[in-house]
């Protein structure tokens, strides 16, 4: 299956103002978290489609805010 690693490098590959990453159907194995930076989307093919699944053991989110300390204004 897919990784995190993989949805990771999707995301640090796009341009610095942003943009989004789609993930086509298929199963995606979380072992490790995904962060997030502003200006980023994250779209799958659909809750039937794309699935992603926290790999037994792992201890990760699957997703995390790039900047956790800033509040919305």
């Amino acid at each position: 299956p897919k990784t995190s690693d993989g949805i990771q490098a999707a995301i640090d590959a796009l341009p610095s103002e942003g943009g989004k990453v789609f993930l086509p159907a298929g199963t995606y194995l979380i072992d490790s978290t995904t962060t997030i930076p502003s200006n980023v989307w994250i779209e799958g093919a659909g809750a039937s489609s794309t699935i992603l699944y926290v790999e037994d053991g792992s201890n990760c989110s699957v997703f995390d805010n790039f900047n956790q300390t800033k509040k919305a204004s």
